[in-house]
């Protein structure tokens, strides 16, 4: 009874101290003493997690737990969700909930990183926490292809190039072809799996032909891909639809059974796809909206700070599309095939025809173009080499451009210096395309010569002659071709921004009738393309007894109407002018060359310092200044310029600057100069214009134009008193009396 009464004494004292949950008396298992444990065994740290998912774990007490709560954290925006009450199993010791509901069209938890807290309740209040780490990503893939595009070619190597674009990793891309069969699309081949793939630069093979099982590089696998796509029975180029899809990371863990978005695939899927030539304009380009990949993957999964870009971006890729899903023969990635594969090349004005070789004088050059294949393979220019073949013995090779590989086998010290003299000299340009022009010699008077190009690209494929063509000239007498001389107009190289070529020259023949006509042939820069050519055209030549004739030509934009570009870029036109004798047929070429440059400079204002935050305004300034910027343009810069204009007058009172081609500029501004106001609007304007005239805009939206507000006294210290005014307290407080303390910052 006594041990009962101290018990009962203690629990008292416990009940008046407030202090009953903390006091252990040596009640059993009916206090509770310590903490719960609890824990997260579903998903793993670190799990990358699609639509509406359940997380599971254990929390278990001495007494009985009494609840179990989830918080997701963003761990970019700081946001929290939840918390969301979980379901307890006493009997197994257990809790689980399910999160990211599936709402009006969305998720409820945008995708991301978040950092997840589990808060485990007992019967005593006492808690416990367990953390974990899961990407949510509710997003596919984001692909831009750049090869296959709408049109593209292959030989020997089906590739498929570009960015894909996702915040978690991905898993696999799918590439299946068709076949165009009675304008319906009909499957080549069930869809091919590429896993561990790199999104970034992605450079996939998907497809590879072997001539030779033997080859050391032989691959069967892509061997087997290529031939399911190639129908070598038919033989010749033949035209491959296909489609790409991309399936990322992103796993489902325990969705409830009446979840509202099911899967069919483990990760998100990607339900097509755009061609990188198509968007870039529009997407990449300065001109557009300048994104990035990373921004495409923030507009795509709702997270991007500017909501209406956002809005405008998808409704324009969505016209840009390639369906994966529903596959159109009208919207698809289309490629033309023949593992006929074969670098080529080519003599410009030299081919024959039904056997007519064109003539040609001794000492004359000819030019020389070896070109990639199908796949894109860089030729190997050492191993160039130009022979000419006499047509009456073959056997007899002339080599008129030797291989670098040959020449380094030369032994003789001369000989090996003048080969390689004439290659350096020949050489025109290496890499797509190998060109060089070289001097033919001194050959037989009416015999006839075969041009051959040996040598190979870079993956060993040797060069043959375009569409299997010959070329060949035969040896004229010592009879000059004609001579087209061009004394003024449009100079060779020159840049402008309008389509107006002027010339004027002479022709000079001993040929009692000579003709001139010349032809256009336009080239974009930027991508190589070429849009097309006209002529050739007569150039009317004035009348004249001397061997000397004059003539002058004016090609207007109207001319040129078929070539003239629809969008702005650089642009290379080519005049070849070609003057021919009536009586033996002798001609000559003579070219200028013309750059078209239609896209203006982009010059930005990208700092003005120091700015002062005063007086309701956020750009004020004063004193000296500094401006600093960038200037960009798709060819060449010919000057900067800044004007500075006073409150709303249209009239600079200072023009200067002189930043040349500098793409960067820095100048200041000395505020407190004459010509200055204060207490007025200062607008800072940069004005660029390049080679070919264009002039950049000069707005504030394209930032070439920014405004500050010049106030002097935003430099000067104020003082403001706390216990003094300036009429009532003054007066009473400070006059009249011994000492006063003033207070004030």
């Amino acid at each position: 009874m006594k041990r009962k009464s101290i018990l009962v004494v203690m629990l008292a004292i416990c009940a008046v101290l407030g202090l009953i949950n903390s006091c252990e008396v040596g009640l059993g298992n009916s206090v509770d003493t310590q903490p719960p444990k609890v824990s997260i065994t579903s998903p793993d740290k670190g799990a990358i997690i699609k639509n509406t998912f359940t997380i599971q774990g254990s929390a278990i007490d001495e007494t009985f737990i009494k609840s179990v709560s989830v918080v997701l954290t963003s761990n970019s925006t700081k946001k929290t969700y939840g918390p969301f009450n979980a379901t307890l199993d006493e009997n197994k010791g257990t809790w689980q909930v399910v999160v990211n509901e599936f709402n009006n069209g969305k998720f409820v938890i945008p995708d991301g990183e978040y950092g997840i807290t589990v808060t485990a309740t007992d019967s005593a209040s006492r808690t416990s926490v367990a953390e974990s780490l899961y990407t949510i990503d509710n997003t596919p893939p984001v692909v831009v292809i750049k090869r296959p595009g709408l049109n593209d070619t292959f030989g020997r190597t089906i590739k498929i190039t570009g960015d894909i674009s996702d915040q978690s990793s991905l898993k696999a891309l799918y590439f299946t072809p068709y076949r165009n069969v009675n304008g319906s699309l009909v499957k080549l081949c069930e869809p091919q799996v590429f896993a561990n793939i790199s999104g970034v630069g992605l450079e996939l093979i998907v497809g590879k032909y072997f001539a030779d099982t033997s080859d050391p590089t032989y691959d069967s696998t892509l061997d087997q891909a290529y031939k399911a796509i190639y129908n070598s029975e038919t033989a010749g180029t033949q035209d491959v639809f296909c489609v790409i899809e991309v399936e990322d990371s992103a796993k489902e863990y325990n969705p409830p059974a009446t979840r509202q978005i099911s899967s069919t695939t483990s990760g998100n899927l990607s339900s097509g796809y755009y061609l990188y030539n198509e968007i870039y304009s529009q997407i990449y380009g300065a001109s557009g909206y300048s994104l990035s990949n990373n921004d495409l993957v923030k507009i795509m999964s709702n997270s991007h700070e500017n909501a209406n870009l956002a809005l405008d971006v998808k409704n324009y890729l969505e016209t840009q599309k390639i369906n994966s899903v529903s596959p159109s023969i009208d919207n698809i990635s289309k490629f033309s095939l023949n593992p006929e594969n074969a670098p080529i090349f080519s003599v410009s004005g030299y081919e024959v025809k039904d056997g007519n070789y064109t003539g040609i004088f001794n000492e004359a050059k000819i030019t020389v173009s070896a070109s990639q294949g199908r796949d894109q393979i860089a030729i190997n220019g050492d191993t160039i080499r130009v022979v000419l073949i006499p047509a009456a013995n073959p056997s007899d090779e002339i080599v008129i451009f030797e291989s670098l590989k040959n020449i380094n086998k030369e032994t003789d010290s001369e000989k090996k210096a003048a080969m390689e003299a004439l290659r350096n000299e020949a050489i025109i340009e290496d890499g797509d395309q190998f060109r060089v022009t070289t001097s033919i010699g001194n050959l037989s008077t009416g015999k006839k010569y075969e041009i051959k190009v040996q040598g190979e690209d870079l993956e060993g494929n040797f060069v043959e002659p375009e569409q299997n063509g010959i070329f060949g000239f035969r040896i004229l007498s010592n009879n000059k071709p004609p001579a087209v001389t061009i004394l003024n107009g449009t100079e060779d190289l020159a840049v402008s921004n309008k389509l107006n070529f002027t010339y004027e020259g002479t022709v000079e023949s001993s040929a009692e009738e000579v003709f001139l006509s010349y032809k256009v042939s336009a080239r974009n820069e930027k991508t190589g393309e070429d849009l097309g050519s006209i002529g050739p055209h007569e150039i009317t030549i004035e009348d004249s007894s001397s061997t000397t004739r004059n003539w002058d030509l004016t090609i207007s934009e109207d001319i040129l109407n078929p070539i003239v570009p629809t969008e702005e870029g650089l642009y290379t036109y080519t005049v070849t002018f070609i003057a021919e004798n009536g009586d033996d047929g002798q001609f000559t070429e003579s070219s200028r060359r013309v750059y078209l440059d239609t896209q203006a400079s982009v010059v930005k204002i990208t700092s003005i310092t120091p700015q002062v935050t005063a007086n309701g305004k956020e750009n004020n300034v004063n004193g000296t200044i500094t401006v600093n910027g960038t200037v960009s343009d798709n060819y060449t810069l010919k000057n900067t310029v800044y004007n500075l204009y006073l409150g709303e007058s249209t009239e600079p009172v200072l023009t200067a600057g002189n930043f040349g081609e500098a793409t960067t500029f820095t100048f200041t501004i000395d505020t407190t100069a004459s010509i200055f106001t204060d207490k007025t609007d200062l607008k800072i304007e940069l004005v660029s214009t390049d080679t070919a005239g264009n002039e950049s805009s000069k707005t504030i939206d394209s930032k070439a134009s920014e405004t500050v507000y010049i106030d002097q006294t935003t430099d000067l210290p104020g003082i403001t008193f706390s216990n003094v005014n300036e009429e009532t307290e003054a007066k009473e407080n400070l006059f009249g009396m011994g000492s006063y303390t003033i207070y004030g910052t």
